[in-house]
């Protein structure tokens, strides 16, 4: 299923910005939906240019920063990963680490996907998925850890950022549960 439930993005944004609008993160992600500057103007949100180097803000970028348009850009942002990626999990994985980086995980650990030169196979990663073959907790348990028993890498970290995100979603529903018109089972 495709669709994206009211809980579900709640629990993305309390992920990603703790629901502060103005918030920039270490990497010039932006608002309260965390958008990249390159992904609200890829989702159609326009926004003025800054110098190299310079960090985006609500006072030099009030378009991108505005909560309907940043809301609307993660959104549209999340639907995209959902329709490239046929996976909630691998959506909101996406949506956090970028679809680059998922499907450079996808070649790692599923080579058949891999094309000759180098491209990924999406008609065999779509047959896969449809078959059961690819399972996100498959990819979960590949987790790396260290001595202390911590996660240690970016798709370690990246992944338990989807279970958490899950987590946020359960409870944002439970504590809205009374102001949402529809719950999603």
């Amino acid at each position: 299923e495709l669709k994206i439930t009211v809980e579900e993005f709640l629990g993305i944004i309390g992920k990603e910005s703790a629901f502060d609008p103005n918030i920039v993160s270490p990497m010039n992600a932006c608002g309260l939906c965390q958008l990249m500057p390159a992904t609200a103007q890829f989702v159609g949100i326009k926004i003025r240019p800054m110098r190299k180097g310079k960090k985006y803000s609500p006072e030099n970028n009030r378009e991108l920063f505005d909560v309907e348009n940043n809301i609307l850009g993660g959104i549209k942002t999340l639907v995209y990963y959902r329709k490239l990626f046929a996976s909630p999990d691998l959506s909101i994985l996406a949506y956090n680490t970028g679809n680059v980086r998922v499907v450079r995980l996808l070649k790692e650990y599923f080579p058949e996907l891999r094309l000759s030169n180098g491209g990924f196979d999406w008609k065999k990663y779509y047959q896969m998925r449809s078959d059961g073959a690819i399972n996100f907790l498959d990819l979960y348990n590949q987790v790396e850890r260290d001595e202390g028993g911590r996660e240690k890498t970016w798709r370690s970290q990246s992944l338990n950022y989807v279970r958490n995100t899950h987590g946020w979603a359960q409870l944002i529903a439970k504590a809205w549960k009374p102001y949402l018109s529809k719950q999603s089972k």
